[in-house]
């Protein structure tokens, strides 16, 4: 890992420094470049950052996890539905965001959860852990406790203010698998502290698909660049991976290119009490099916931007029939006519583009990496 010249508690003007170097470098290496998404995605999260001066602690962990990843070569995914292009500067997405155009300026910014692999708490927990508290924070891993063998299974950590420590959070600790003693996840409610004492959760959650990734990348199967490979439906399901809705949907309706593929994936995360449909249809029936596909779809029907962005988030959280009036003229609710107000009603909720394409890319990977294993077999016999 390179030398870290920053904490925890580092500036802004670090940080803006830091992503301007890894994307001068990204652009001299490839050589290109997308200038205007660039200082678009810096002046958004610079807006956040004042807003909440709380988000910069979040913002250094990322940097610090991508330089655990790239170090060790895991796969860390980070949870959330904006700053694409700086987190796959970061190595936390799977997918180049310079090539994809999203605009989420008016979301907000949460880095706290992270998808991992089984590999990372034995690989990156001593370097974590020093890492806080060379910034002058202790920490406790946190998880759940195995019902079967009593211990923590790390899922997290908690950031204990600068004015507690360890002792102060004992009664509800206990101990992980490898002795280290940690905090049970549900014990973090009943510290009820002023703001300035809160804990401060940061999740990594192993999933099977990173755990899959990591296990072939050490034992040598990588592949860096997918995009040459073709990749079916077959394969997306034969990677075993899938959640059941998605693979019987991909099974009959035999999805045909990465947008169809997109599509289902985006339906079956989202939250909808849709009428079944039986035919190929629902690729196009079923629409809007991601938050930005929601705020295109209110701009196409000549919303204002600012009401298109307020009705997003409120369609997106399934909120639209508390807060709907019907006749009113309120952020223009009169643009909706009686299909829409049925269809809006409907959504519970609507992952972003950013989950969609994490999603997708992961089982891509997998099923790439599932076809060239296949192969190596059938060459060694």
């Amino acid at each position: 890992m390179r030398k870290i010249d920053f904490t925890y508690t580092s500036g802004w003007k670090e940080f803006e420094q830091y992503c301007r170097a890894l994307y001068d470098g990204y652009c001299n290496r490839y050589c290109k470049a997308n200038d205007k998404l660039y200082e678009r995605e810096m002046c958004f999260i610079q807006k956040k950052v004042k807003e909440n001066k709380e988000l910069l602690k979040q913002l250094w962990v990322s940097v610090f996890i991508g330089m655990v990843a790239k170090k060790y070569d895991l796969t860390i995914t980070a949870k959330t539905q904006s700053c694409a292009l700086i987190l796959s500067l970061f190595n936390l997405l799977p997918f180049n965001a310079m090539e994809i155009d999203v605009d989420y300026s008016n979301t907000d910014i949460s880095l706290i959860e992270y998808e991992v692999g089984k590999r990372f708490y034995d690989t990156a927990k001593a370097e974590i852990e020093e890492f806080f508290y060379e910034s002058g924070y202790e920490i406790l891993w946190l998880g759940p406790v195995d019902m079967y063998c009593d211990e923590i299974q790390p899922v997290g950590l908690a950031v204990l203010p600068r004015l507690k420590n360890k002792l102060d959070y004992i009664d509800g600790c206990g101990k992980l698998e490898d002795g280290t003693v940690g905090l049970v996840e549900g014990a973090i409610s009943s510290y009820d502290e002023p703001t300035e004492y809160k804990l401060e959760v940061y999740y990594f959650r192993p999933t099977k698909r990173n755990t899959k990734l990591d296990t072939e990348i050490q034992e040598g199967l990588k592949v860096e660049k997918t995009k040459k490979f073709e990749c079916t439906w077959k394969d997306m399901v034969d990677t075993g991976l899938m959640s059941p809705e998605e693979t019987v949907r991909f099974q009959y309706l035999k999805p045909t290119n990465r947008e169809e593929m997109e599509r289902i994936i985006a339906y079956c995360m989202a939250d909808i009490n849709y009428t079944e449909m039986a035919d190929k249809n629902i690729l196009i029936s079923i629409y809007p099916f991601t938050r930005e596909d929601m705020y295109m779809y209110l701009i196409d029907i000549s919303m204002s931007q600012e009401n298109a962005y307020y009705w997003t988030e409120i369609i997106c959280k399934g909120q639209f029939t508390n807060v709907y009036k019907k006749g009113s003229s309120e952020n223009e609710a009169m643009c909706f006519d009686d299909g829409e107000v049925e269809m809006f009603q409907t959504v519970k909720y609507l992952p972003s583009n950013v989950s969609v394409l994490t999603t997708y890319e992961l089982y891509r990977r997998c099923a790439v990496q599932n076809n060239i294993y296949k192969k190596m077999v059938e060459v060694d016999f």
